[in-house]
C-alpha cells in the first residue's frame, strides 16, 4: 500500500469512528483531522466534501461485509441453504454496527429531497440494487434450476425481499423486542421455499 493510499484508510477508519460515535450532523471534518492525526487541509486533499467522506466509509464497510457474504455463496449448495446463511450474516453485521446503521438511517433521512425529485442518491440505489440482484443471482443458479409457482416473479421476489431486510433492520432499531434474527430469517426462507414448485426440505433450527 502506498503512503496515500495509507493515508487515505487512514481518514476513512478516523471518520467512522466519529460518525459512530457523534452521528452524521455532528461530525466535522476537522473532528475527523484530529482523529487521524491530520490538518484539515490534508482531508480535503482526499475528499471534497464530508459526504464524500461518509459515503466512501459506508462503501468501504459494505465491501467488506459482502465479501463475507461472497465467501458464502457456493454454486454447489442449494440456494435456500445460500440465502439462509447470507441473511443470517446481514443480521449479525447488522447487530455487531448497529450505531453505524443508525448515521447511515440518519444520513438518509437528511437526503430526503430525492423522494420528491425520484431520483435516489447512487449511494442509495447501488446498495438496494446490489443486495436484489444478489438474491435473483442465487436464486436463478442454473444447477439446480428452481420453478416458482404461478404467477410467482423472481425479480419481484428479490425486490420483496430486500424490502423486507431493510425494514426488520428499522423496526430492530425502533424496537429491538419485537424482531428475533433467528426466527425472521426462517419466516423469510420459507416464504421463499413456499413460492417455489417444489420445495427445499431443509433442517429448521
Amino acid at each position: 500500500m502506498s503512503p496515500k493510499q495509507k493515508t487515505k484508510q487512514k481518514i476513512i477508519a478516523a471518520a467512522m469512528q466519529e460518525f459512530s460515535k457523534h452521528g452524521f450532523s455532528k461530525t466535522s471534518i476537522q473532528n475527523i483531522a484530529n482523529t487521524a492525526g491530520l490538518g484539515k487541509g490534508t482531508v480535503y486533499e482526499y475528499f471534497t466534501s464530508k459526504d464524500e467522506l461518509f459515503n466512501m466509509c459506508f462503501i468501504s464497510y459494505l465491501n467488506s461485509m459482502m465479501g463475507d457474504v461472497e465467501q458464502q455463496i457456493n454454486p454447489d449448495v442449494h440456494p435456500i441453504q445460500t440465502l439462509k446463511q447470507i441473511f443470517t450474516i446481514f443480521f449479525k453485521e447488522f447487530e455487531n454496527h448497529k450505531d453505524f446503521f443508525v448515521i447511515y438511517l440518519e444520513y438518509m433521512l437528511m437526503q430526503s429531497t430525492w423522494m420528491s425529485q425520484g431520483k435516489p442518491p447512487e449511494l442509495i440505489e447501488n446498495i438496494y440494487s446490489g443486495i436484489t440482484g444478489m438474491i435473483s443471482q442465487i436464486l436463478s443458479n442454473p444447477k439446480f434450476n428452481l420453478k416458482f409457482k404461478k404467477g410467482v416473479v423472481l425479480k419481484d421476489i428479490s425486490v420483496i425481499i430486500t424490502g423486507l431486510l431493510d425494514a426488520l433492520m428499522l423496526y430492530k432499531m425502533i424496537n429491538p423486542a419485537m424482531v428475533d434474527i433467528k426466527s425472521s430469517v426462517e419466516t423469510i426462507i420459507n416464504m421463499i421455499n413456499n413460492s417455489l414448485e417444489q420445495e427445499y426440505e431443509y433442517e429448521q433450527e
